[in-house]
């Protein structure tokens, strides 16, 4: 066999090798840069009552009650971020489903007063999360879901009438401001601010610039400047994952390969 043809016969075999995989992650990237954050993402279950509903009070009643029995300032603002997210949650299905203005108005300043509870349940907690391990943890996950908040309201902008469109502006303008005081109230530590915020960026398979700029003008100019360097790092942790999935995906047809050829 010529050189030639050696090299065209190892072409075509790195070809079918490669293809099948680099195509089975493009779409999983496809898919996971259009699915919507859920309400599992979140940690809470899918709504079945909604603001539009005339019972929607008794919702809210139950809230206060488990509260009321709540002593313990950090579980009480655990549980405030719980109902924050399930108002952002009722919030998407009232917006999936109805076109109504008023309606979709009504959600929103559920959320936004939910937003504005966590602010000054966390004004209540004296300790840092450098001092109380439970604060540390619970700042972990509020910045994992205070980013899927902003992807959340970023995409809402693009579906709702354009009579609440201010509406949802306002939303996300007031989510931001809160969620960055009450980062800077629980974490006194700038480096482990950028820290939380570089780790929730870099869940996905694609860094949502607009997101990371939105965050960033509602920090303080000592902390803007350690949220922008975390931008390329973003970048290289997400495409080294990526390139993680490309060799399993090799890995993973060359042996289904190996497997066939054998029988």
């Amino acid at each position: 066999m010529t050189k030639t043809a050696k090299f065209i016969l190892i072409f075509y075999v790195l070809f079918f090798v490669l293809m099948p995989a680099v195509t089975a992650l493009a779409q999983e990237n496809t898919a996971a840069e259009t699915q919507d954050a859920s309400a599992e993402d979140l940690g809470v279950s899918d709504p079945t009552l909604l603001p539009d509903s005339p019972f929607y009070f008794l919702k809210e009643w139950g809230r206060q009650i488990r509260l009321t029995f709540i002593f313990n300032n950090v579980k009480k603002l655990e549980l405030e971020n719980k109902f924050t997210n399930e108002k952002l949650v009722e919030l998407k299905k009232i917006i999936d489903n109805s076109s109504d203005p008023a309606i979709i108005e009504k959600a929103t300043e559920k959320y936004q007063n939910a937003v504005d509870k966590i602010k000054e349940r966390a004004e209540k907690i004296k300790e840092k999360a450098s001092e109380n391990e439970d604060v540390s943890k619970f700042l972990e996950k509020f910045t994992n879901q205070q980013v899927l908040h902003e992807k959340i309201l970023q995409k809402l902008e693009g579906q709702v009438p354009e009579q609440v469109f201010e509406k949802i502006e306002e939303a996300r303008e007031r989510h931001l401001e809160r969620f960055g005081q009450v980062m800077q109230k629980l974490e006194n530590n700038k480096e482990k601010i950028a820290e939380r915020v570089k780790n929730a960026l870099q869940n996905g398979d694609e860094i949502n610039s607009e997101i990371l700029d939105r965050i960033k003008e509602k920090m303080p100019e000592d902390i803007k400047g350690k949220i922008e360097s975390i931008r390329a790092n973003v970048k290289n942790k997400i495409q080294e994952r990526i390139q993680r999935k490309i060799q399993q995906k090799i890995q993973n047809n060359n042996s289904v390969e190996t497997e066939n050829l054998s029988q």
